[in-house]
């Protein structure tokens, strides 16, 4: 393998790869974030008081998204975790990693659908239509620098 596909985890990404593996082993492997975070809490430093009503916007929460991102990335560990809104996070079984795949392209297809009718907004900048005097009669798809402001308008 190349070396900068195998990036080294840290400690706590272990911790939550094997808290992970042990999840999928004994139980039915789904387990909430905040579950997680509190059963982790030495390596997230999180407290239960203070950070659950602002769970997904905290500095623990943001950690866990970006540990599950680099395991998922590395080249060392071979299962994938998937993650569910209302089930949570576990090692998928091929069932679930297809429809975490099917998941992501149809995500990706939309943010592809979107650039592209900005792209193509920006490049009708300027193009004059036909309109019969309901609206302009030229696209304008930016502002003017002047504080913001249409002087077209």
């Amino acid at each position: 393998m190349k070396e900068q596909f195998i990036k080294k985890l840290n400690n706590r990404q272990w911790a939550l790869y094997l808290y992970l593996k042990y999840q999928a082993e004994e139980n039915n492997g789904w387990k909430k974030r905040i579950d997680i975070l509190r059963d982790l809490s030495g390596h997230y430093r999180f407290n239960m008081d203070t950070d659950k009503k602002d769970l997904y916007y905290n500095k623990s929460a943001q950690l866990l998204t970006r540990d599950v991102r680099e395991i998922n990335k590395n080249g060392i560990i071979q299962k994938i975790i998937v993650s569910d809104a209302q089930k949570g996070l576990k090692l998928g079984t091929q069932e679930e990693v297809e429809l975490s795949f099917e998941r992501e392209l149809m995500s990706i297809l939309k943010k592809l659908k979107n650039y592209h009718i900005k792209v193509q907004k920006a490049k009708d900048n300027g193009q004059v239509r036909l309109t019969f005097d309901l609206e302009r009669d030229y696209i304008e798809a930016f502002i003017n620098d002047n504080n913001g402001e249409n002087n077209n308008e």
